[in-house]
């Protein structure tokens, strides 16, 4: 069957609009089911205390069990603004009771060509790829809020700035003390 010339224009672009619609609803549907299943599994569960990342630039690893303050884990990518945006109003953020782990996904050292030496100082950079598809983790940047017990007690997909973090710390210290 071929296409009259005068209706070819009008098919194809029905047809790409079709597929783009298509692609954009099975791409939200999946991110949001990765998102749940992530929580499903992870949410108030040690299983991460045992995980162990390795600092960049550096033959050591740590382990969540071994840290014994609030940890922040920010999986990030150099190549997008968004992440690196996130990274920086974190680090602004950064209390000394709390350690930031910020999990670098895909392009590790060359992602950290853009960090200013205040945000370096104040945030543990760790390689994030292997860690980011092992444990499923549902996007980029995805921050876990994670207490002195290794247990995962927040989960945020997306950016987010100074406030709203300072926000989500204070409502965890508070539920922690209470």
């Amino acid at each position: 069957m071929r296409i009259d010339n005068r209706f070819f224009n009008r098919v194809i672009l029905i047809a790409a609009v079709f597929s783009f619609i298509l692609i954009a609803v099975f791409s939200w549907d999946m991110t949001d089911e990765r998102l749940h299943s992530f929580q499903e599994e992870y949410l108030n569960t040690n299983k991460w205390d045992n995980t162990y990342v390795r600092l960049i630039g550096s033959r050591d690893s740590t382990s969540f069990k071994n840290v014994k303050k609030p940890a922040i884990v920010y999986f990030w990518s150099g190549w997008s603004e968004l992440g690196m945006n996130g990274l920086k109003e974190l680090a602004e953020i950064t209390p000394d009771s709390i350690s930031i782990y910020a999990a670098v996904v895909k392009d590790n050292e060359s992602a950290l060509d853009g960090i200013d030496t205040e945000t370096s100082a104040r945030v543990n950079f760790v390689y994030g790829t292997n860690w980011y598809l092992s444990k499923k983790v549902p996007a980029v940047p995805t921050l876990l809020f994670i207490d002195s017990h290794s247990k995962i007690r927040l989960i945020e997909v997306g950016f987010k700035n100074k406030d709203e973090i300072v926000s989500q710390l204070e409502l965890l210290n508070s539920s922690q003390t209470n």
